[in-house]
């Protein structure tokens, strides 16, 4: 049969590709270049290769700046609850000292 290319959502190669009718997998930079030396009969194991490549690391950064902007939203989430649960400690403690020392 015909060799069909797997592809993620974005439309850039899987790491691992295999051509199912010769039995053989490979692994491919996003781009579909061939790694070198990573043809084998069945499954390539393909993530320690793509580990050292520029491509896996440039890829990986869109997941570390989408996990930081999560960290900044939970973040501001926790100072909004924090400022309205101080704000009513203060108010609740001024009065408080203000009962005591009248």
């Amino acid at each position: 049969g015909q060799y069909i290319p797997f592809c993620d959502e974005d439309g850039y190669y899987k790491p691992s590709q295999c051509h199912g009718s010769l039995g053989q997998c490979w692994c491919v930079d996003r781009y579909g270049n061939e790694v070198l030396g990573s043809r084998t009969n069945g499954a390539a194991e393909c993530a320690v290769d793509l580990e050292t490549s520029g491509d896996f690391a440039s890829g990986d950064f869109h997941d570390w700046r989408d996990d930081e902007v999560d960290e900044d939203e939970l973040v501001n989430d926790e100072d909004e609850i924090e400022d309205d649960d101080e704000d009513e400690g203060d108010d609740d403690d001024d009065d408080d000292d203000h009962d005591g020392y009248i």
